[in-house]
């Protein structure tokens, strides 16, 4: 059952919007050597040695946090396999290293979002700046020096710097509009 949390989480953590080739190789990659573990054909320790490997040399975004909870269970194999730890500790340890990923899985991706909605506020900002399309205008818009456009014949140079149709006149709010 564990083995099969992980697998779904690492999957989880691999995956973009759409699986990449890099990520099928990944996920059969790491079947194969969950069979040979199964089997006792290898080692807990060489399984997530061999999982951090190709782990290392992948693209993944979130590479530093699954290399990190890999180095955890490494080491827990060891002990585990030199004897310092019975198996009910070790499968406490993996889950908790599996919880502490899905914690640090859930920052990471609110960081990406946060990142993200930032490019998208800035870009809307520029593309504010830009104004409409021309395709959009209409006869009665004017071009502005700035390459910003006012529904008017003429720009008026604000004193906080924007333009405006017509003349300025300031809002209660600090902001200018044209008259």
């Amino acid at each position: 059952m564990n083995k099969i949390i992980i697998s779904v989480v690492l999957a989880i953590l691999l995956s973009g919007c759409g699986i990449s080739k890099e990520e099928k190789e990944w996920n059969q990659f790491k079947a194969d050597k969950e069979s040979e573990l199964e089997k006792g054909q290898i080692k807990h320790s060489d399984y997530y040695i061999s999982i951090y490997n190709n782990t290392k040399h992948s693209s993944a975004p979130n590479k530093g946090m699954l290399l990190r909870h890999f180095v955890v269970m490494i080491d827990a194999s060891y002990d585990f396999e030199d004897g310092k730890i019975e198996k009910r500790e070790f499968e406490n340890i993996k889950r908790s290293a599996v919880t502490k990923l899905l914690i640090e899985k859930d920052e990471f991706d609110k960081g990406v979002v946060r990142e993200q909605s930032q490019a998208l506020l800035n870009l809307g900002q520029q593309l504010e700046r830009m104004g409409t399309p021309m395709k959009y205008r209409n006869q009665n818009t004017a071009m502005c020096p700035d390459g910003s456009y006012v529904s008017g014949t003429k720009c008026t140079l604000c004193p906080n710097g924007q333009y405006v149709a017509g003349r300025c006149s300031l809002m209660p709010n600090g902001q200018y509009i044209g008259r």
